[in-house]
């Protein structure tokens, strides 16, 4: 293979057609996962028309080989129609940093990458390069500080929930959304003691088990359910059994929780406040110059039955 003229200097060392074999796909790219929709469609473009667009490339001296910075969905393409040429603007060796950014860009201008590659592409700015502010890392990649975060978050799971999300729903893995939601959780999980629940991730197994069997159902809604029991006024200790029960019981789930715990207190609340404004009517009420038909006689004694049951019954914390 013949190796470009002036590969040296600045910008744009020209077209040239390339074999594909020549060509190597770039290592900073994370995307391994391509639709197989769009890419036969792309095939069939391309053996109707041809490449219209190059391919951009730089030479690699040590590995001599060009190596790809724009056109993985038609080097691939051209690989499987066995095209002989391609056609391949040739361009300065980047350096790792402008290679990385390089792919940030074609990210954003192009198709996108999923989360998990953005995420993992972001941990080698912030641990290589040493970009850790939210702000700087927005600049280099012109993604939003709210994607940024989101990266963090995935980031904060250990790799096997990683490889899931990378997998894809579709391809027996998890959104990305499922980790980003239950990060509150995980996150006051490892500031407590749990009694059996050491193991965070072995929980993490049980709600992704439990919602592929449809036990969580709506996880969004669930895990935000969760959320709002651990920051509760309910005692510490129901919390906990709370969580050992979504652990142990494989058919026990966040609504059951949700059900005997923030909406039972909820009834209590709105029992307490029509209790105080029935109190305060039956108060100011001069029932001594009353009358009082069958009706409202039979209700008030039914009322006082219900509560001296709940009197006689109730536990008091």
């Amino acid at each position: 293979m013949k190796k470009p003229q002036n590969q040296g200097q600045k910008g744009a060392i020209g077209l040239q057609y390339l074999s594909p074999d020549d060509i190597e796909r770039n290592p900073e790219n994370p995307r391994i996962v391509f639709e197989e929709a769009p890419m036969q469609g792309l095939i069939n473009s391309i053996n109707e028309v041809g490449i219209l667009v190059p391919l951009i490339v730089f030479y690699d001296d040590e590995k001599a080989k060009y190596i790809l910075l724009d056109g993985e969905r038609r080097l691939r393409c051209a690989k499987t129609l066995m095209l002989l040429k391609v056609p391949a603007n040739i361009v300065a060796k980047p350096t790792r940093l402008q290679n990385i950014l390089e792919m940030f860009n074609i990210h954003n201008v192009r198709i996108e990458w999923g989360p998990m590659e953005v995420a993992w592409k972001l941990k080698v700015l912030m641990k290589e390069f040493g970009y850790q502010k939210e702000k700087d890392l927005a600049r280099l990649t012109t993604l939003k500080t709210n994607e940024i975060r989101r990266a963090k978050k995935l980031l904060s799971y250990d790799k096997k929930y990683q490889n899931m999300v990378h997998k894809g729903q579709k391809h027996g893995g998890i959104k990305e959304d499922f980790l980003i939601e239950l990060k509150p959780i995980i996150d006051w999980l490892q500031n407590k003691q749990i009694t059996g629940m050491k193991n965070i991730n072995k929980f993490i197994d049980v709600l992704i088990r439990k919602h592929r069997i449809k036990i969580i159902n709506n996880y969004v809604k669930d895990f935000r359910d969760l959320n709002k029991i651990i920051r509760s006024n309910i005692p510490g200790k129901k919390i906990d059994n709370i969580f050992k029960k979504l652990f142990l019981d494989p058919k026990y789930s966040v609504e059951d929780a949700y059900e005997t715990s923030i909406k039972y207190s909820i009834g209590l609340k709105e029992i307490e406040s029509k209790a105080k404004k029935l109190s305060a009517l039956l108060k100011d009420f001069h029932f001594e110059s009353t009358v009082l038909d069958d009706s409202l006689i039979n209700t008030l004694s039914s009322l006082q039955k219900i509560i001296g049951y709940i009197l006689r019954s109730a536990k008091h914390e």
